[in-house]
């Protein structure tokens, strides 16, 4: 992509961001402990995890009733409000389909692999995927996983004590979006605190995969400057979103847009910058799995 079509697409009065720039970024933070990634359903969708327009079809697919009885008033289908009409049967019939057919991506294994080599400390995701546990199990990574709408208390200090995965709005049929003002309120009173202590360590931050509807953005919009840099991902040569774009358009905050990728080719780039592409997966599949396996204890 052209400079000057990196400056149409971004429309923004800043220079962007490079891999280079990001690779830079988490060498340099690998010593503290590693970057923050924040991960959104861009990150699962080529794991065969849909989007929310995706969920939104599957619901008026197999929950036509509940489909109308929601969107009778008029009201745009949402899938935070759709997974509200839903009950806790059909919520965990629905997530427990999505999740059986999902199949671990390119993304989470680089991901995993960033974590294993230092590159990222905490992750934090709105995803309900069970794609970052599993990923970590395979490059031999055991990071403190909390699920916030499990009842997860996440100490602040959680983010500097190794690989964390936090799940901002639950995992698996437990997964709970915010809907309306009150409880977008009490979800961000939950995770400022979190985000706080990622923003006072001044740990450089990379959005992957997120759209940014979502009361994180507020926070992160209301820091300031970012001492390290946040590299927000674009989706190809879509512009940013209006809570992103405003967040990346205030002045002198050190927060850059990357346009171009979508997320698989992105975290190939960043494993290819930072010579950790897990090649052993696919040049040695056998071998890979006898590691695996000789890390278990034999039966006595």
């Amino acid at each position: 992509m052209s400079t000057e079509g990196e400056k149409v697409v971004a429309g923004l009065d800043k220079p962007l961001a490079t891999l280079d720039l990001i690779a830079q970024a988490l060498g340099l933070a690998r010593e503290a402990g590693g970057g923050c990634l924040i991960l959104g359903a861009g990150a699962s969708v080529s794991a065969g995890i849909p989007t929310a327009a995706g969920m939104v079809a599957l619901v008026r697919e197999r929950f036509p009733e509940t489909y109308r009885l929601a969107t009778r008033d008029g009201a745009v289908p949402s899938y935070r409000r759709l997974l509200g009409w839903l009950s806790e049967g059909e919520r965990a019939r629905l997530i427990g389909d999505v999740l059986g057919q999902a199949r671990l991506n390119w993304e989470h294994l680089i991901i995993a692999e960033l974590m294993a080599c230092g590159f990222i400390g905490p992750a934090l995701t709105v995803n309900f995927d069970r794609l970052l546990i599993s990923a970590c199990a395979r490059a031999n990574v055991q990071p403190a996983v909390y699920d916030l709408a499990g009842g997860s208390d996440v100490p602040a200090a959680a983010v500097a004590d190794g690989p964390t995965a936090v799940y901002l709005h639950g995992l698996g049929d437990r997964s709970a979006p915010p809907v309306g003002a009150g409880e977008c309120a009490a979800y961000r009173r939950r995770i400022e605190p979190l985000l706080r202590h990622v923003l006072y360590r001044g740990l450089p931050i990379v959005a992957l995969g997120f759209r940014g509807d979502d009361p994180l953005v507020e926070i992160l919009a209301d820091h300031g400057r970012f001492a390290n840099r946040l590299f927000w991902v674009g989706h190809y040569d879509h512009p940013p979103a209006p809570a992103v774009r405003k967040l990346l358009d205030t002045p002198g905050n050190d927060a850059l847009f990357l346009p171009g990728f979508d997320a698989e080719g992105f975290s190939i780039g960043l494993a290819s910058k930072l010579d950790i592409l897990p090649r052993r997966f696919i040049d040695d599949p056998v071998g890979e799995t006898l590691s695996v396996w000789s890390a278990i204890r034999p039966p006595r």
